[in-house]
């Protein structure tokens, strides 16, 4: 959820002025119903390769979507972003503020 919470809040606040390729791919992902099955690639293959695995045999439809989704797409840096890391860096400031804003949120509510 703080992940979904935190894309939302990226396009809503930063999208336009700090465009970052990554959180297109995200957006995209939550937009076709594809963000739980990416999630689960990214943190549970790394943690838990047999829950994972269970996942799979689990939501094997979810799977496969996302697998077509990823074969069918290459992620590229656009052409012509040689200052790829000023880009980076003031996007990581941009997200360190969102952040705290969660985080602070998050206290807050469970104070």
């Amino acid at each position: 959820m703080v992940r979904t919470r935190f894309i939302l809040d990226w396009y809503a606040d930063y999208g336009t002025k700090f465009p970052f390729k990554l959180f297109e791919l995200q957006r995209q992902l939550l937009q076709e119903g594809m963000f739980d099955a990416y999630n689960q690639w990214i943190f549970t293959a790394a943690q838990n390769l047999p829950a994972y695995q269970n996942w799979i045999s689990v939501n094997a439809g979810q799977y496969n979507e996302l697998a077509r989704f990823q074969k069918g797409r290459i992620f590229k840096i656009p052409a012509g972003n040689s200052s790829l890391t000023d880009s980076v860096s003031v996007a990581m400031i941009a997200i360190l503020e969102l952040v705290g804003s969660h985080l602070k949120y998050i206290v807050l509510r469970h104070s």
